[in-house]
């Protein structure tokens, strides 16, 4: 019955699909490993289970992304110890069907036992505890594994519903012989139970609401209209592809656009079909693709798969079609021969173009700028919106725009358009405002400026950046208009916070010679020293002072 459900996927590959993942219908024995997810290795599922890949405790406790308990008492709405009272009205629901159908009772319970045990073993998660030092096999799970478990936190959901009119069912038995009033009062508070699924809706929804959520959309919207006409795009993981493909295939957004991943690429399967449905010129028949392997060479270089394919697509294609890179793809594999590509690529919008020698990693300003101010190019709806939910993968990625943003920026700044580049910033502030590295690239701009209300307004306003750093700009922008006291507020504040804070340390010692005040100087020197007791410079100072402090007609001589 469990593969029968999959008959579908042959059939459908059978029609060679633009997006043919494995290419299933090749063969049974195609299929049968598809089915297996040989596809992330080469062993069958069934092997990987009796290799232990986690701690038992792990997989089947609070762990991060892939321990069953983490997600199991957050399903129903009620958390910590008041789930203990669903978990016990789960198992009561379980022994009650058991006792009244045994027949039922018990393959429910056996379902719900295959759907959680019997996973857990099945999947054998890996919590990093493991990982290969070498290959990097085994590494923690990339991502919440909570989805593999729906089927049994519907079912333990039915077993709470059940237990809980099970439970009201005994009540009003119980409370039969009862008079009137108290029989009803009692019944009434009984049928509270029947409210559980409210807290799981009011825990629940606004995590899984989607209805304003058009963050994958953008992001392959982004991509693509970043890319050159006809481009090879390459691409890296699962999220910065198959919102593209969806943008291409079901939107028909820039299907001129040939979108390669690379993580894909070292499996000869998609180096195929990058030939057959893509119609990409590698310089390879078949039979050479099945013969090719990683290798590595005399000066130690590695070349992977994709590395090859890489090399293959630039050499045979590079001079008829643009190749793109896309911001997501990783400096290790932005190679060409071995070689990193910094002198061929060009920043245009959120890709890198290959062009010819030239500087390392240009930034094309002008299609840059157009494309981040122009609103039929760049999207980004409800970035800016916090009542639009985004988990860890969305902060992520949407802050590689304004990543984006910066490198152009920095052109800027590099061109002596300091104007623009504070433009830009401003923009990327506004649209993703929880990017860090935005808002202090902004507080850099505005202090070098000297735009000191703008500043410290931004200050007031974020919530994000390192406040310290941040607040260390504002006082060297004060300390140069001579607002003295406002200066040391701020260095000082930063010290109360990080008593081991260098810079903040060393801008109020400036400060204090500049205003020639000795005694604050030596408390200041005194307290360093009680937080941070090895440092000799220091010892130094505070010994020179004292002796300066001593002498008359200096400064700072007979101050109290």
């Amino acid at each position: 019955a469990g593969y029968s459900a999959h008959l579908f996927v042959p059939i459908r590959s059978a029609q060679q699909p633009a997006i043919n993942e494995n290419n299933p219908s090749s063969s049974l024995a195609t299929t049968i490993n598809f089915l297996e997810r040989k596809q992330y290795g080469s062993q069958s599922m069934i092997e990987r289970m009796f290799k232990r890949r986690s701690e038992w405790e792990n997989q089947f406790g609070d762990y991060q992304r892939m321990g069953f308990w983490r997600f199991f008492n957050e399903q129903y709405g009620l958390i910590g110890p008041k789930f203990v009272v669903l978990f016990l009205l789960g198992l009561f629901g379980i022994w009650e069907v058991i006792r009244r159908r045994s027949d039922v009772g018990l393959s429910f319970l056996l379902l719900l036992l295959i759907c959680s045990v019997g996973l857990i073993l099945y999947m054998n998660f890996a919590d990093g505890t493991r990982q290969h030092p070498l290959s990097g096999a085994d590494h923690i799970e990339v991502r919440d594994r909570d989805y593999f478990f729906t089927p049994a936190f519907i079912f333990f959901g039915l077993a709470i519903g059940i237990g809980a009119a099970i439970a009201v069912q005994y009540i009003r038995e119980g409370v039969a012989k009862f008079s009137a009033v108290p029989k009803k009062i009692i019944v009434t508070s009984s049928l509270i139970l029947f409210l559980l699924p409210t807290f799981a809706l009011a825990r629940n929804y606004h995590l899984c609401d989607r209805s304003r959520s058009y963050f994958p959309y953008d992001y392959g919207w982004n991509l693509l209209t970043s890319a050159d006409p006809d481009a090879v795009l390459f691409t890296y993981g699962d999220n910065d592809t198959f919102p593209l493909w969806c943008m291409q295939e079901v939107y028909g957004v820039r299907t001129d656009v040939k979108v390669v991943n690379l993580s894909l690429s070292n499996s000869k399967w998609y180096i195929k079909q990058l030939k057959s449905s893509m119609g990409l010129d590698l310089g390879l028949s078949n039979e050479e693709i099945d013969r090719l392997k990683p290798y590595r060479t005399a000066d130690g270089t590695i070349f992977r798969l994709q590395d090859q394919v890489i090399n293959a697509l630039i050499a045979n294609d590079g001079r008829k079609i643009p190749i793109n890179f896309s911001v997501s793809v990783g400096l290790g594999a932005q190679k060409y021969r071995g070689k990193p590509m910094d002198s061929l690529l060009v920043l245009s919008g959120m890709v890198w173009r290959v062009d010819d020698p030239g500087q390392p990693r240009r930034v094309d300003i002008e299609s840059s700028i157009d494309f981040f101010t122009s609103p039929d190019k760049f999207q980004s709806r409800g970035v800016n919106d916090p009542s639009i939910y985004k988990d860890a993968t969305t902060f992520r990625l949407t802050r590689n725009w304004a990543n984006g943003f910066l490198m152009v920026a920095d052109a800027l700044r590099k061109a002596g358009d300091y104007e623009r580049a504070e433009h830009l910033v401003e923009r990327a502030v506004e649209q993703i405002p929880y990017s860090s590295r935005a808002v202090e690239y902004l507080a850099n701009l505005y202090s070098r400026r000297g735009e000191v209300d703008e500043l410290r307004t931004l200050i007031e306003r974020t919530a994000h950046g390192d406040k310290g750093r941040l607040k260390l700009l504002l006082g060297r922008s004060e300390r140069k208009l001579k607002r003295y006291s406002e200066a040391e507020r701020l260095f000082k504040d930063v010290l109360a916070e990080d008593p081991s804070n260098r810079s903040a340390f060393e801008e109020l010692v400036r400060l204090y010679l500049e205003t020639k005040q000795a005694t604050p100087m030596r408390l200041l020197l005194l307290r360093w020293l009680q937080s941070n007791p090895r440092d000799n410079q220091v010892k130094i100072m505070l010994e020179e002072l004292e002796k300066r402090m001593t002498v008359p007609g200096t400064v700072g001589a007979n101050e109290s």
